[in-house]
């Protein structure tokens, strides 16, 4: 049995979404029934699905840079698997040398090799639906050091999470579309006679002309289901050599909560429409108690003759409203492409997107069957 909303969420209608076969699913159709007179005679009835992709809210102006950061130390003479200990004949490991280096030995300088890395996305961090990445990698010299850094592996991945709700009951799928990788690259980054603090970028042809798959959807939110997304960077760097098993081979996850838009701007009717509404409304409306049912009101006027007390009668309805506490109303939802274009709706020639949600499987449950409604 249905509980009662305790909250509501008001904003554009969410894109289509699938893949949750039987769990949840957001479908848009076109049903048309011809209603025959004759008893005898079966309604003809067809339904036509397509797919919506909504209007992109105005984005917020750019101020500076997005970035999730992470740095690592390495050890200026590391060890190394290829020589220091050999095997015998009879399987003992006898050391090739009277005292194996150290792995705390300082460098030259007299601190050990030192690197920032850093993925930056301008700030608010926005993607766009089948569209380039507008990502920065750099790798900083946080210290001296005397050989090569090297780029080893590059992984760029959208991570998306699908909250979906039920009965108070909270679940979170989760899906991942690979961007780019790379692996075994052995690319040099910068020079070992670079001065501390200099900012090397990776080339972004590795994930430039790699937009968004169009399977990824836009960032929405309703009451029951919601999709949020992380962008995360994997860099494998190397100190010292670009050959396995001697490089010091790290890699640095970087992860930036971001949001993904459709791609499709507002018109500028619907921004002023947006702008020119009472301000105060909310995207979520704060929880309110379930509205309490109507109870039959007094009669207004007394059905006897007035007496001393009729003054302190009960007052008129609206009054007894009040003083049952007060219902906060959900505030007005914000207008729609067709309130704020209104009969001067011109023709729609822009950009449409390619939004393609992945198919349902042959044979899997679906929420509803609406053909036998």
């Amino acid at each position: 049995m249905g509980r009662t909303p305790t909250q509501h969420v008001k904003q554009t209608l969410p894109p289509t979404l699938s893949g949750f076969p039987g769990e949840a699913e957001i479908r848009y159709y076109v049903k048309v029934t011809v209603n025959v007179p004759q008893f005898y005679k079966e309604n003809p009835r067809s339904v036509a699905n397509f797919t919506l992709l909504p209007i992109e809210p105005p984005r917020p102006t750019e101020d500076g840079e997005a970035y999730a950061r992470r740095q690592h130390q390495f050890l200026e003479n590391g060890p190394s698997v290829a020589v220091g200990r050999k095997s015998s004949f009879f399987g003992r490991r006898v050391s090739s040398t009277s005292i194996p280096p150290s792995p705390t030995t300082p460098s030259a300088g007299g601190t050990p090799p030192r690197f920032t890395v850093d993925a930056r996305l301008p700030n608010p961090p926005i993607l766009t639906c089948a569209k380039d990445l507008p990502l920065r990698v750099l790798v900083t010299n946080q210290s001296e050091r005397d050989k090569n850094v090297y780029l080893q592996m590059l992984q760029v991945e959208l991570i998306g999470y699908t909250k979906i709700r039920a009965h108070e009951v909270e679940r979170v799928e989760s899906n991942s579309w690979i961007i780019a990788s790379f692996s075994n690259m052995a690319i040099p980054i910068g020079s070992p006679s670079d001065p501390v603090g200099t900012e090397t970028p990776i080339n972004p042809e590795y994930w430039s002309g790699k937009p968004l798959p169009v399977t990824v959807s836009p960032s929405f939110q309703t009451c029951n289901i919601s999709r949020y997304y992380e962008l995360e960077v994997r860099v494998g760097l190397g100190y010292g050599s670009y050959k396995h098993g001697e490089d010091q081979l790290v890699v640095l996850p970087l992860r930036l909560r971001v949001q993904v838009f459709s791609g499709i701007a507002p018109p500028k009717a619907l921004l002023n429409a947006t702008l020119s509404a009472p301000s105060g409304a909310s995207s979520v409306s704060s929880p309110v108690s379930p509205p309490a049912p109507s109870r039959p009101q007094p009669p207004l006027t007394p059905v006897d003759q007035p007496g001393p007390s009729s003054a302190n009668a009960f007052p008129p309805a609206q009054s007894a409203s009040t003083a049952a506490g007060p219902t906060m109303p959900y505030d007005d939802a914000p207008p729609s492409y067709e309130d704020a274009i209104g009969q001067d709706l011109p023709p729609i020639n822009g950009y449409r997107g390619s939004y393609m949600p992945p198919p349902v499987p042959e044979g899997a449950p679906r929420i509803s069957d609406d053909k036998r409604r």
